[in-house]
């Protein structure tokens, strides 16, 4: 009997014995598998991690791709529709010019007397009227911001530009004499961008930042404007249309400062596709090309004495005109005589002179051939 319970316990301790073997096994097991299936999702996480920084990686190339090496964004470009074409600009220009009588020089006389204002003031009125081609002049102050006002060779504010234009006295002893205190550029007789913007224009018309003037032609995309930076060193050019080009920018990313990218861009080749801009040497020409593809080039034909020697004769000037993308000429009343007219009307060029504000005069320069007059109050002359 002992025997047999013996026998029995032994049994007993036995199958538990294996009972206990093998959930140990089942436990061990479990904890592997949830282990490879733990390393499983880390591994996951961490490949889909570096596909998400590849794919991040690969989209900040392509921002870097689409920018210059200054990280601004690439403006020569057209948008995913292709909407930025170079010629439609000059198609667009030659329609403004065939539909305008006039271009509106320094952006418009007031009263018969007051010109050369270069204020927004005049530009908002003789806009309301209907005219759509406007010539301005800009320049740089002495802490090279760009306004609207005349300057001498390469950006000198001479004694004229102070008094009769921009109607200030003149803060210097002499043209060559010492500078006052508000005036910060001895030798180019500048004053700061706040001096100037301060100014009241011949005592009456508000003083324009060029950054106000390309606010006013993105809000007005019919319009034209000739810029006239007066005559400049190539150097100088480089540096007057690099300015142009950044306070362009400037003004429309503070304007649209909630448009993407894209349209901002679009704006900005807009703008700058409306501006009619050039020079009056064949170095100027080029120094601009060189800043930017503008696609709407002037060019000024010079009297004989200045005119450079492989422009000499009118057909050379056509011949340079048509051989490096230049859209249309300017010329002085002076220069602009029958003969030389005969010739220059030849080209296709478009052809404007200035500044006529006598009505027989216009007449005449008309029959001439002219294309369009630059005044600065013939516009207030019409019925």
């Amino acid at each position: 009997m002992k025997k047999m319970i013996y026998i029995s316990v032994f049994i007993i301790l036995a199958a538990t014995a294996i009972l206990v073997l093998f959930l140990l096994s089942r436990g061990s097991s479990a904890e592997e598998s949830k282990a490879d299936i733990s390393t499983e999702s880390i591994s996951d996480k961490v490949a889909d991690s570096a596909s998400d920084k590849n794919s991040q990686s690969s989209s900040d190339e392509n921002d870097e791709s689409s920018s210059d090496e200054n990280g601004t964004s690439s403006t020569n470009q057209s948008d995913d529709n292709g909407s930025f074409d170079p010629r439609s600009y000059a198609e667009r220009y030659r329609k403004t010019v065939e539909s305008q009588k006039y271009i509106i020089h320094a952006l418009g006389g007031m009263n018969g007397t007051d010109k050369y204002i270069n204020s927004i003031d005049p530009l908002r009125l003789i806009y309301a009227e209907g005219y759509r081609l406007f010539e301005a002049d800009v320049s740089f102050t002495s802490d090279g911001k760009l306004v609207l006002a005349h300057s001498g060779r390469d950006n000198i504010w001479t004694k004229s530009d102070w008094e009769d234009r921009l109607g200030q006295d003149f803060p210097f002893e002499s043209e060559s004499g010492s500078e006052s205190e508000s005036v910060t550029a001895y030798d180019k007789h500048l004053c700061s961008y706040d001096t100037f913007m301060n100014f009241k224009i011949q005592k009456k018309y508000k003083a324009t930042s060029f950054k106000e003037l390309v606010i006013f032609m993105a809000e007005h995309d019919d319009m034209f404007v000739m810029i006239d930076g007066g005559e400049r060193s190539y150097q100088d050019t480089k540096t007057f249309y690099s300015a142009i080009l950044e306070e362009t920018r400037e003004a429309l990313d503070e304007l649209y400062i909630e448009s993407t990218s894209s349209e901002e861009n679009n704006m900005l080749n807009d703008v700058l596709g409306r501006m009619v801009v050039g020079g009056q040497t064949i170095e100027m020409l080029n120094a601009v090309k060189e800043v930017y593809d503008f696609p709407l080039i002037n060019f000024y034909y010079n009297s004989n004495d200045k005119r450079e020697g492989e422009l000499c004769k009118p057909i050379d000037f056509i011949h340079y005109c048509d051989d490096n993308g230049v859209s249309s000429f300017s010329v002085s009343k002076d220069v602009y005589d029958q003969i030389t007219a005969e010739e220059l009307e030849k080209s296709t060029l478009m052809s404007f002179v200035f500044t006529v504000n006598d009505p027989a005069e216009e007449a005449r320069i008309k029959a001439y051939g002219a294309d369009i007059i630059g005044t600065d109050f013939l516009w207030d002359k019409q019925e």
